[in-house]
């Protein structure tokens, strides 16, 4: 090692990241490549790096696949105005020459999170414009990772960089991989010098090195003592970051245990490696208790939606508004009015499929919307024939769909004699939604088997009898949705009193469609026990102008619980408006179709 050879902090590096269509450069193409150059003495860059992006427009007849698309967000079109792979590959060599212009020994040095991913189509695309022998050392930080903290959880971008201090926005773009490997070279750069590895040469030499044998657990970054100073009672945690970012929020019944739970026994982990990839980010635990786990479950949903945490997937990523429908579904807008009574729905297309329905059903012909209309009339997700989902521009998938559309007439009595008003439909959709749920109780009983009935298959085909079932389906769902939101306007006013098993009764009041209170309440007399709520004189419009996606939510969680305490046999009364209150078995016939 010569003493005059580049200091790893002060060399000019091309941070680079590759999306592609596939694994490797026989499987797949560049889809869209990102790079930026930089010094890891430059806190500047380290913090905010400047970064070249270039999607690249697929050869003729290859297409974008749908894997892909959902996860990094590039659409065909944008691709369709991308440069070619021949414009984007010059512009990547321009850079390599430049930074081989200013490197101090000759080498252009490049860093990529997965060296030999990258490099392998970098190299593809070396050959095929015969570029020579003027092109990067790449390096590769997953390797250092490896070597340099061998017992992180997972080594992968994502968790590497949140470990480090960097949290990754969640879709999978080029630009934002960079940002985050650039951080990690920097850090990287920084924890090298630590144990004497400061020169290129240093690094050279450390990578030959064999590597030693790992043994043991996973090193987790959040003390067990912290863990375990937590209370063994109901609550919300919020697992954080190094900067104290929220990665997760979860509920618990205990959570001591709970929150423990994550660092033990990985294999009864749940969640696998994702799970194992936040852990390896975590820093840190808040917890907020609670007097029930029911008050954890409502608080949950609220701290979800304000934190957004990337590795909670329910309760957030939806729109912020809740959606209402004019009597006859000519027209939805956000938020409610005297026009507008028909709600909360959650989307503003939850109602598509009746109306595109009732559009069929009201046309004598063939329908003038074509195959958007057909795919309306679905759902949106009916398992159709044709590729992806999409209609089959074909005559058998049309003719399918014809007679598919004609058996689900028969089968549910509309003619062109029966008025297919929306209350009408919503009344045979209840229906069809309950046979639906009858058939998950009742999947093994041999009469389900081969019935007369819509949901009786259980592998998807492409004939008309599993298209008519998809009709009803959506229908069905529709009515589901319809029959919720009546549920919900109600709920949204109301007092819980329910007793746990081996705790103190609770109270909990819901008002304007927030938690209010909840507490721990006295036995009481039957009927009394929850009292009725603060709003029980709001009317209909006021409480649906009190709807937002966050009330929603926390209702249908709270619907959620009430099923749960229902299925468990817990006493429970619960105070809509100023109606009597209803008991358990009462309120168990009422949530069978909400």
């Amino acid at each position: 090692i010569t003493p005059s050879s580049p200091v790893l902090a002060d060399l000019e590096v091309l941070v680079l990241d590759c999306q592609t269509t596939g694994s490797s450069p026989a499987r797949g193409r560049v889809l869209e490549i990102a790079w930026s150059r930089g010094r890891a003495a430059d806190g500047g860059w380290c913090a905010d790096p400047a970064i070249v992006a270039h999607l690249v427009r697929l050869p003729r007849g290859e297409r974008l696949p749908p894997r892909v698309a959902r996860m990094t967000g590039i659409d065909r079109r944008d691709l369709a105005r991308a440069p070619t792979q021949e414009v984007v590959s010059r512009r990547l060599r321009a850079e390599v020459s430049d930074v081989l212009s200013s490197s101090p020994d000759g080498v252009a040095l490049g860093v990529a999170h997965f060296a030999r991913f990258e490099g392998a189509f970098l190299d593809a695309w070396r050959t095929q414009a015969e570029w020579g022998s003027e092109w990067l050392e790449l390096l590769c930080t997953h390797e250092i990772t490896c070597r340099l903290l061998p017992g992180l959880p997972r080594r992968g971008l994502r968790a590497v960089a949140g470990h480090l201090g960097h949290v990754m926005a969640e879709e999978k773009r080029a630009a934002g991989h960079v940002r985050a490997t650039v951080a990690v070279w920097c850090a990287l750069v920084e924890k090298l010098g630590e144990i004497g590895v400061v020169r290129l040469e240093d690094l050279r030499h450390w990578l030959r090195e064999e590597q030693p044998s790992r043994r043991g657990g996973h090193d987790f970054t959040l003390p067990r003592e912290k863990r375990l100073e937590l209370p063994d009672a109901p609550g919300v945690y919020r697992l954080e970051g190094r900067g104290g970012e929220v990665l997760y929020v979860g509920k618990a019944t205990s959570l001591r245990d709970r929150v423990n739970s994550y660092f033990q026994n990985r294999h009864r982990r749940p969640g696998g490696d994702r799970t194992l990839e936040m852990l390896t980010q975590v820093w840190g635990v808040e917890v907020t208790p609670c007097g029930s786990a029911l008050e954890a479950a409502l608080r949950e949903a609220d701290q979800i939606k304000e934190h957004a945490p990337p590795y909670n997937v329910a309760l957030r990523g939806r729109e912020e508004a809740v959606f209402f429908a004019s009597p006859e579904l000519q027209s939805v807008r956000a938020g409610s009015d005297d026009r507008h009574p028909v709600g909360p729905l959650p989307r503003r297309d939850s109602l598509a499929a009746l109306a595109a329905q009732r559009r069929l059903l009201q046309a004598a012909t063939e329908p003038p919307g074509g195959a958007q209309l057909w795919m309306e009339a679905l759902g949106m997700g009916a398992p159709v024939p044709g590729e992806e989902g999409r209609l089959d521009r074909e005559r058998v998938a049309a003719e399918e769909l014809r007679e598919g559309f004609a058996l689900y007439r028969e089968r549910t009595g509309w003619t062109d004699r029966t008025p297919a008003s929306w209350l009408a439909m919503l009344r045979v959709g209840g229906r069809l939604w309950r046979e639906h749920l009858a058939q998950g109780r009742q999947r093994s009983s041999d009469e389900q088997a081969g019935g007369d009935g819509f949901f009786t298959t259980e592998e998807p085909s492409r004939d008309p009898a599993e298209v008519a079932r998809w009709f009803a389906l959506a229908l069905g769902r529709c009515a589901q949705l319809v029959r919720r939101a009546l549920w919900l306007q109600r709920l949204c006013e109301s007092s819980l009193w329910w007793r746990p098993r081996d705790r103190a009764p609770q109270r909990l009041l819901i008002s304007g469609g927030a938690l209010a209170s909840c507490s721990a309440a006295e036995e009481g007399a039957p009927g009394a026990r929850a009292l009725p709520p603060r709003g029980a004189a709001r009317t209909a419009l006021q409480r649906r102008r009190s709807f937002d996606a966050a009330t929603y939510d926390r209702l249908r969680v709270l619907t959620t619980e009430l099923r749960r305490l229902v299925a468990a046999g817990v006493p429970v009364e619960l105070h809509l408006g100023v109606d009597p209150p209803l008991d358990r078995a009462t309120l168990a016939r009422r949530l069978g179709g909400v």
